[in-house]
């Protein structure tokens, strides 16, 4: 579920009528998530569903110390070492995968205008373009002071 309602970025985006919809909605996800990777940060449509991730992360990097531990239990004990080189690769990539995600959690931010103008840029540029790796220099101007860094 996007955090931008559609109606906004068809509106940004000077779209009447519903053919589009499916486009604009998939590529507006796609616009807060690059966003979002942009700053470095986890945004959040208001303060509840903030404090509820923040609240939820010391389980989940519990659960993903468990089964970080489990893998690394279960490659130990394969025979083969390039296969347990591999195992042990792969559930080092999953922890870190789950601490980085915990990070731009508890960086996390409650949407604002500038994260949303940031978006709707973005979007703007990926309805005209299609292949974009990253927000254009405009999204990036706005976003850059959102931007969490280390």
């Amino acid at each position: 579920m996007s955090l931008i309602a559609i109606e906004r970025a068809k509106l940004h985006l000077r779209v009447d009528g519903l053919d589009e919809d499916a486009l604009i909605t998939g590529q507006l996800m796609a616009a807060e998530r690059l966003a979002m990777a942009w700053i470095r940060r986890n945004v959040y449509a208001d303060a509840q569903a903030l404090a509820a991730a923040m609240a939820a992360v010391p389980a989940v990097l519990s659960e993903a110390t468990s089964a970080y531990e489990d893998a690394l239990e279960q490659a130990m004990a394969l025979p083969n070492a390039l296969e347990r080189h591999a195992a042990i690769a792969a559930a080092q990539e999953n922890y870190d995968d789950a601490q980085g995600e915990a990070k731009r959690t508890r960086r996390g931010r409650v949407l604002d205008d500038l994260f949303t103008s940031g978006v709707l840029l973005t979007l703007g540029a990926l309805y005209e373009n299609r292949e974009m790796l990253e927000p254009p220099p405009v999204a990036q101007l706005l976003l850059d002071p959102l931007r969490a860094y280390g």
